[in-house]
């Protein structure tokens, strides 16, 4: 069996579909007659379960033998793998748009590195252990020695197995990333071995000035215990950290109670999960942290919150503690957090391959469960403007619920900056706005956003 003829195309727009607003690609072949035929988007694998359908396409061959699969969110510069039978064929799509349309990236926050001998291996605490596309390199640069060391990705996107790091303890690793036609110097993502000595205070920041340390002060909970709509982003890249863990206090505040001891001492324990790979399951991993947090005058100079109370500085603090320091909580998706709070992977929804009926089913199946739900807003361009919308740009949101009133169906976002920009009350879109959530209107949902991230709040297979 075997697969040849391989070739992209344009597909013709839908009726109503306005041609070039959306990347409508289908790919065309020839097989064995009416053989099974499997392409996966190895671009948009690393972020979505094995069985989504803009990573996941399954069609039949003919009678002739030949196939066209239409493959949903396709962009310029993806990698695709097909496989009928024992036949396996990787390609690359080229030259449908004008430039490389998917910026390579990269899950860096489930990396985490682990001292070995003169330097560092790598573990993924990521049950996917699929950090980018096949193929794709991981550029790293130290900080310190300003040495740079490049990955190739493996044809699954992981790291090779015997992949090692020089260094010392308490370095830092600038991440970047590279599809071999366009390179992605993020500037704020970064990898950041253990300190020294294990019971440092993490790092703050390489932007951090004029902070003083001091205590955190209120309860670790309020009444109620974590309550929604209190976790607050300070002057730190973590919106993503910030959106998924309101949504977790928005949906089942106990795990969040369970997963924070205070201790005699007055120190407080926090417990994440982490895949391991030889053993096949997620295990408990507890960071120990204290109350002395970086301050600006008396405020959280990062993350706070608007009830008084402590529970998310200290998560926070534990998880940068986790990954070597603060810098190592910037830039992030909203449902790897998910994973490290939960135990439990989750799902994505891609706004580009999800039709908006199917997407508004996904939300309310999903809200109806008490799911866990985190969105992600897309990039500003001068084609697609957010200005007076009241939405940021490359920003997380919690979600907190849908509601369909006057033939409208909307779905209900937070700012984890717990306010929404002034902008807001001038926005021509429908959008409503209150002190920190939007009321989006569903079709303005899936122009502005890029996706649905969720999670079952109760924890699976964790130890």
């Amino acid at each position: 069996m075997t697969i040849d003829g391989v070739r992209f195309k344009r597909a013709d727009p839908k009726k109503g579909e306005v041609p070039g607003t959306t990347a409508k690609v289908v790919l065309e072949g020839k097989t064995t007659p009416n053989a099974e035929v499997v392409v996966e988007n190895k671009s948009q694998a690393p972020f979505a379960p094995a069985d989504a359908s803009d990573v996941y396409v399954h069609a039949k061959a003919g009678a002739d033998g030949s196939f066209a699969v239409e493959l949903p969110a396709a962009r310029d510069g993806d990698q695709f793998r097909l496989k009928s039978g024992a036949s396996t064929v990787r390609v690359r799509l080229k030259e449908i748009e004008s430039i490389d349309g998917r910026a390579p990236v990269v899950r860096q926050q489930g990396i985490r590195l682990v001292p070995d001998g003169d330097g560092f291996r790598f573990s993924n605490v990521s049950k996917n252990d699929v950090i980018g596309a096949a193929g794709n390199q991981l550029i790293l640069t130290n900080s310190r020695t300003k040495e740079v060391t490049t990955f190739i990705l493996d044809e699954e996107g992981r790291l090779p197995r015997d992949a090692r790091l020089t260094g010392q303890r308490g370095d830092t690793w600038q991440v970047s990333t590279s599809d071999g036609v366009t390179r992605v110097d993020t500037g704020f993502g970064y990898l950041m071995a253990p300190p020294a000595e294990p019971s440092a205070e993490p790092r703050p920041t390489s932007q951090t000035q004029n902070a003083t340390m001091g205590p955190l002060t209120g309860p670790l909970f309020g009444v109620g215990g974590p309550a929604p709509r209190t976790a607050v982003q300070g002057e730190l890249g973590d919106c993503w950290l910030v959106a998924a863990c309101d949504a977790i206090a928005s949906t089942n505040p106990e795990h969040l109670r369970n997963i924070i001891k205070e201790n005699k001492d007055g120190t407080y324990t926090v417990t994440f999960q982490r895949f391991d790979h030889d053993k096949g399951r997620y295990l408990a991993d507890e960071v120990t942290v204290t109350k002395q947090v970086y301050l600006r005058g008396s405020k959280p100079l990062y993350g706070s919150s608007s009830a008084g109370d402590i529970w998310f500085p200290i998560v926070e603090k534990a998880y940068a503690q986790w990954k070597g320091g603060y810098d190592g909580v910037r830039a992030g998706y909203p449902f790897e957090a998910f994973e490290a709070i939960l135990g439990a992977a989750g799902r994505h929804f891609d706004c580009d391959a999800t039709p908006a009926d199917a997407m508004w089913l996904a939300l309310k199946k999903r809200s109806a469960a008490h799911e866990a739900m985190v969105t992600w807003s897309r990039v500003e361009t001068p084609t697609l403007p957010f200005a007076n919308s009241g939405v940021m740009g490359d920003h997380a949101y919690s979600i907190l619920g849908v509601e369909e009133r006057g033939g409208e169906r909307y779905v209900k976002v937070r700012n984890p900056w717990g306010s929404n920009p002034w902008s807001v009350r001038n926005n021509t879109l429908g959008i409503i706005g209150d002190k920190d959530v939007l009321e989006v209107p569903l079709a303005i949902f899936m122009k502005l956003y890029g996706g649905l991230g969720s999670a079952p709040t109760a924890p699976r297979g964790v130890a």
